[in-house]
């Protein structure tokens, strides 16, 4: 993500061999030109796994606003959001700043876990995750994220959720099935099978480019129209009532 002359890359930690005890956070680096790079370190909360964070390319009322996905790759997992006051908190969030943001989990959470079948009842195998970073639009920010699967359909799929442009926290609308799913031989039969997740959107034009991991092997692109996707989120039936933490 770039703000300014300057590229904030949010990647995933691994401390330990791969298996019941590795340790996964997020951790963030910056750069101008991609010759050196700053690395600051671990910024995920503690206690639990965490991954897949962004910024928003432009501070909102004055404050930096980022998401990250907390309790990744459990039924609880969450995207939350934390808000800073200046990029050098971005940076080097302060102590027991991100854990404040956890602990006050109804205030900060955008989207949580919940059953995305809405006529059967299915048991949650991974909350939802975030995906690309957010896309500003007229009608608000879009956002291309992992949401929730099931036992019955263990798999990584691609969804869109519209959020408000002056408080980016809240959930206009979202959609109801996932916009893409596994269905090619390289999304299917990966090094992680049964894989879609995406990693960066951008508006060209009158369409919305989405690049996704396919398989956690490959890249591929996918594009649609952006109004045309616009229209279908701010429908009767995606539109969510109550702003507050959104089923994802």
């Amino acid at each position: 993500m770039r703000i300014g002359d300057e590229y904030y890359i949010y990647y995933t930690a691994v401390a330990g061999e791969w298996g019941p005890d590795v340790e996964v956070r997020i951790a963030l680096a910056t750069t101008k030109d991609f010759e050196s790079v700053v690395k600051h370190g671990i910024v995920g909360p503690r206690g639990t796994a965490s991954k897949a964070a962004s910024l928003l390319p432009e501070p909102v009322d004055g404050q930096y606003i980022w998401f990250f996905t907390w309790c990744s790759d459990t039924p609880g997992s969450a995207v939350l959001h934390a808000r800073f006051d200046s990029l050098d908190q971005v940076r080097n969030p302060p102590p027991g700043f991100i854990a404040g943001v956890v602990e006050d989990y109804d205030g900060s959470a955008v989207l949580i876990s919940g059953d995305r079948a809405h006529l059967v009842k299915r048991t949650v195998r991974r909350g939802p995750e975030l995906g690309a970073q957010p896309v500003k639009t007229d009608r608000g920010w879009l956002l291309f994220y992992c949401n929730s699967d099931s036992e019955t359909e263990p798999e990584w799929q691609i969804s869109a959720a519209l959020l408000d442009l002056e408080r980016p926290w809240q959930v206009i609308a979202r959609t109801r099935e996932p916009l893409l799913r596994p269905e090619t031989t390289d999304e299917l039969d990966g090094v992680v099978p049964r894989v879609t997740f995406p990693s960066g959107a951008l508006i060209v034009g009158d369409r919305v480019h989405v690049y996704y991991g396919t398989g956690d092997q490959g890249i591929a692109l996918a594009t649609c129209d952006l109004a045309a996707l616009l229209d279908h989120l701010e429908l009767k039936e995606n539109r969510v009532a109550d702003r507050g933490p959104c089923v994802g």
